[in-house]
């Protein structure tokens, strides 16, 4: 009788292929999730078309015209005759504003009715034209102030000023409401059929995904697809859900990839700095050529893309590897002496070559994200690398040391106003309801936000868009509060309890330290944002 050898590894990966190609009833959850996603998504819709039906009473009589299709400068006038009483004026503008629609379709559509809001008119032009009231005194006041200042004088000036742009959005389109409807239904089939992607190659290369995971995945995505949805008006402004459903599979994409890695003999995880090296140069991309949202210092944009997201994860890499290879160094061999003075029996400190790596990496991310002006992320990457530090040395006493560092820091600099951001986010947080910082309202919304949600929510499509800033990023979790209520609060709260509970259960089956860790890293990274932007909505933080 002959015994064959098998290691305990591909033991494993023979049982997880079989299981991954058996259809059982997990696989059901996929297509239940997908009912509640496509319910969210149609209900969004109809309310927020419904919502956008009843314009003011002025506007009713009269057709908004499409700056997408419009190619007469007398149709404009008409329009603008809401913000211009001098009728030489009101040619003045309609001429240049059909003159910048036409160059900016030349690379293609306008995105948005705000876009005209960058229209200007030459200083040349103001002053050859006869007869301009409105236009010359604008031009008058401007190169008063540039004398007054010292500054050199500008030689082109707005079309429209801010005020005007709020009277003048309602008389004019972007797309019209086919146009809306089946942008929606196109991308809203490509979001739903991208996690059945997923499925299909999981089953056809017998991977064991995590079907509760995924559909997990596809309920917090489709509320957030519903909230794009319903946040900005369909005719009028950009359209989020492009670009949000280009993120998700994007993410689904990578989801695949990884899912296909086998970590037990992966050559690159020896490689732990290569990622942190990676994610410096991306941050320092971002501080040379990065650029905030609209007037913010902030530098979170990379041309169209926030890389954040890829900064986060490459960072989870690097921690992962690190700890991964240095977690029974740093948990049983300690340093006695620190410098010329001895370390107390009680005190059990990591010897310093162990440790010092990982802190000069992660405090250079830090540096990083400060010169950006990013706070978030330096908060997030903080308390991910305490807990990490704390599961890898089986203590807590340094991560709690840590952590009244970090509250020193954050105050220390307020009080020497290192940083003008940190500064105005202390302030927003001690006074949210009277404040002189911009946007200082946000808590003040968002709590407003919440108290008129009640218990389940003015319904999708059908919240007050107008005052709730930053309702379809840092603040959406007021924006679910205000549309489906506490109950759907609760909903989330619970689906990211469960990513929470999969994620660690993950890391504790892994079977490796690699995996452990890594597991460990990227559930923090997912549930610490959270935490903070609820604490931060209610101005706990």
């Amino acid at each position: 009788m002959s015994i064959t050898f098998v290691p305990a590894t591909e033991r494993d990966l023979t049982r997880a292929s079989v299981v991954g190609a058996r259809v059982d009833a997990r696989h059901a959850l996929l297509p239940l999730t997908s009912i509640v996603a496509i319910l969210a998504i149609g209900l969004a819709y109809s309310g927020r078309t419904r919502a956008s039906e009843f314009p003011g009473p002025a506007l009713r009589a009269v057709a908004p015209i499409n700056l997408n299709t419009v190619d007469d400068a007398r149709l404009l006038e008409t329009r603008l005759a809401a913000v211009f009483a001098h009728q030489p004026d009101r040619e003045f503008a309609a001429r240049a504003l059909l003159q910048f629609i036409e160059r900016t379709r030349a690379d293609g559509a306008l995105p948005n009715v705000g876009a005209i809001a960058r229209a200007t008119a030459t200083a040349e032009s103001v002053t050859g034209t006869a007869s301009l009231l409105a236009f010359s005194e604008r031009l008058r006041v401007q190169r008063e102030r540039s004398t007054h200042t010292g500054a050199i004088a500008a030689t082109t000036l707005p079309l429209f000023t801010a005020d005007e742009m709020t009277v003048l959005k309602p008389a004019l389109v972007v797309r019209t409401t086919q146009t809306f409807a089946r942008t929606t239904l196109g991308y809203a089939g490509v979001y739903v059929g991208g996690f059945y992607v997923v499925w299909f190659l999981w089953w056809r290369r017998r991977v064991r995904g995590d079907a509760l995971l995924l559909a997990a995945a596809h309920l917090l995505t489709a509320i957030g697809f519903a909230l794009l949805l319903s946040r900005q008006d369909p005719l009028r402004d950009t359209m989020l859900f492009v670009r949000y459903t280009e993120g998700v599979l994007l993410g689904l994409g990578v989801m695949v990839a990884v899912s296909l890695v086998n970590f037990r003999r992966a050559a690159f995880l020896r490689f732990s700095y290569l990622p942190l090296m990676a994610a410096l140069s991306l941050s320092a991309l971002l501080l040379l050529f990065g650029s905030g949202p609209g007037t913010s210092a902030a530098k979170v944009n990379l041309g169209p893309v926030q890389p954040i997201e890829a900064v986060r994860l490459l960072l989870a890499l690097f921690l992962a590897g690190y700890f991964a290879r240095r977690w029974e160094l740093l948990r049983q061999v300690h340093s006695e002496r620190v410098g010329q003075y001895r370390v107390p029996r009680w005190l059990t400190l990591p010897r310093l070559p162990y440790v010092l790596p990982v802190v000069v990496g992660v405090g250079a991310a830090l540096l990083f994200f400060f010169l950006q002006k990013d706070l978030g992320p330096a908060l997030f990457l903080s308390c991910v690398f305490l807990a990490l530090y704390a599961a890898a040395r089986g203590r807590v006493g340094m991560a709690i040391t840590g952590s009244a560092l970090l509250v020193a820091g954050f105050y220390a600099g307020y009080a020497l106003n290192i940083s003008d951001t940190l500064v105005e986010r202390i302030r927003m947080w001690q006074s949210p309801w009277d404040n002189g910082v911009r946007g200082g309202d946000q808590v003040a919304q968002s709590v407003w936000a919440l108290s008129s949600g009640g218990l389940f929510g003015s319904g999708l499509g059908f919240g007050d868009t107008r005052y709730l800033p930053a309702g379809h990023t840092d603040l959406v979790l007021a924006a679910i509060g205000e549309e489906l209520g506490a109950a759907g609060l609760l909903t989330v709260a619970a689906v990211y309890a469960l990513v929470t509970w999969r994620g660690f259960r993950i890391a504790l089956t892994a079977a490796n330290d690699y995996g452990y860790f890594l597991a460990t890293a990227m559930t923090l990274f997912v549930i610490v944002p959270v935490l903070v932007m609820a604490s931060g909505m209610v101005g706990l933080t």
